[in-house]
């Protein structure tokens, strides 16, 4: 297996070169979530925020056979937090790949790999280059969708998919609010510009994403989700509620309304990034966890 190694191409957002890494983590975790702790919602999700660093992208290294992905050596929102990430077959390619990331793919605030706590070949590896684990960790949850539960909501609430109500200024109010900054939600046009990319990605679907609408008219509580019709895994991303209105089992009732949405469309499972009792609470289980490692002094 002979394997050429060149860098990411980033003319726009949604390059050619997005779709062949979205292609090539959907079709790694076909038969099991090899990659759950970065699945291809979470690639789509990065790539669709603004604070992305889009002019780092050629930064992004990536390892084909025959043309087609075998190997991907990615950051998120900003240089420095780095993912190693290969086809089952290409395990071999992750000693070469370290060598590139942590000279390539240093941000200001330094570097850290993610690696799976079941992922032992590359901690070997790591710890030859004098890394070692820290104590932060992604831990990761999921459910299967057939033990999902009903939900009721209070007096006056309703359900809305995006798709039926598309609302950007009530979809970034719930997400500002949820996420709990000062003051009010900015409504400017570059503010509302970027929430309209967040939501505009190829495979967003908006009939999944579901809002809580309450009796004032106010999204109160959203769920975004991540899932292709037919595919086995859903991705739970983000979620948010209103601090005026928790407690009211509200954000329970948009989960449960997306993730049965994406069981009708063929999905078995659902994953989040968190480990939460409010995900407890649904019938989420803790399935795994990616540590943060740091190269020693």
């Amino acid at each position: 297996m002979s394997c050429i190694f060149r860098h990411y191409y980033a003319n726009s957002r949604f390059t050619q070169d997005f779709i062949k890494i979205r292609n090539f983590l959907i079709r790694i975790n076909e038969e099991s979530l090899a990659t759950v702790n970065y699945p291809f919602g979470r690639w789509e999700w990065m790539n669709s925020l603004e604070n992305h660093s889009k002019e780092n992208m050629e930064k992004i290294g990536i390892w084909e056979d025959a043309g087609i992905i075998v190997g991907v050596a990615v950051f998120e929102s900003e240089l420095g937090d780095t993912w190693l990430i290969t086809d089952p077959l290409y395990t071999h390619l992750k000693r070469e790949m370290l060598d590139y990331a942590i000279v390539n793919m240093v941000g200001e605030k330094g570097f850290r790999l993610s690696i799976n706590r079941n992922d032992t070949e590359l901690q070997a590896i790591a710890a030859e280059y004098n890394f070692i684990p820290t104590d932060h960790h992604e831990p990761d949850s999921f459910i299967e969708i057939s033990e999902l539960t009903d939900y009721q909501l209070p007096e006056g609430f309703s359900i809305v998919s995006l798709k039926e109500r598309y609302d950007i200024k009530e979809y970034n109010r719930v997400l500002w609010r949820g996420f709990n900054p000062p003051g009010e939600a900015s409504t400017d046009d570059l503010t509302l510009k970027g929430r309209i990319q967040s939501i505009s990605g190829p495979d967003v679907n908006l009939d999944l994403n579901i809002a809580v609408v309450a009796p004032n008219g106010h999204f109160v509580s959203y769920c975004g989700m991540w899932h292709i019709p037919k595919t086995k895994y859903a991705l739970v991303e983000p979620v948010a509620t209103d601090p005026d209105y928790r407690k009211m089992g509200l954000g329970k009732a948009a989960v449960i309304e997306a993730i049965k949405r994406c069981g009708k469309a063929g999905a078995k499972y659902a994953f989040v990034g968190l480990s939460q009792e409010f995900y407890y609470h649904i019938g989420f289980k803790p399935y795994s966890a990616n540590t943060w490692w740091i190269q020693s002094k």
